[in-house]
């Protein structure tokens, strides 16, 4: 099982799904984020084959400043998009804690 923790929620629709972007980097405040820190985007899609990823992804990534680097692999940043059928939501977690609490995945808690 897993848990995802997801700060707005909106129908999966592209444009929908990259102004949920738009609003969380928005609120967050990336000035708050050391600029050394990578950045990545997270996007796992669960029953919606009509959405575009790139374009989601492109989408999202424009509004986060552009002196953040993107790095996959070590994010310390992670904006976490996730669709199940109809419905979206979008979370950024912080300070590696994506990684650090096994990507929210239950069964590898012990």
């Amino acid at each position: 099982f897993k848990l995802y923790p997801l700060d707005i929620t909106s129908f999966s629709r592209e444009e929908d799904m990259i102004n949920l972007g738009k609003q969380i980097i928005e609120r967050e405040n990336f000035n708050q984020i050391s600029k050394s820190d990578p950045y990545a985007i997270n996007y796992k899609n669960r029953g919606n084959k009509r959405l575009n990823r790139e374009n989601i992804i492109k989408g999202i990534a424009s509004f986060v400043p552009k002196e953040y680097k993107v790095d996959l692999k070590n994010a310390k940043t992670v904006i976490l998009l996730q669709t199940f059928g109809r419905n979206a939501g979008i979370s950024i977690l912080k300070n590696g804690s994506f990684d650090k609490h096994k990507q929210f995945n239950l069964s590898n808690f012990k």
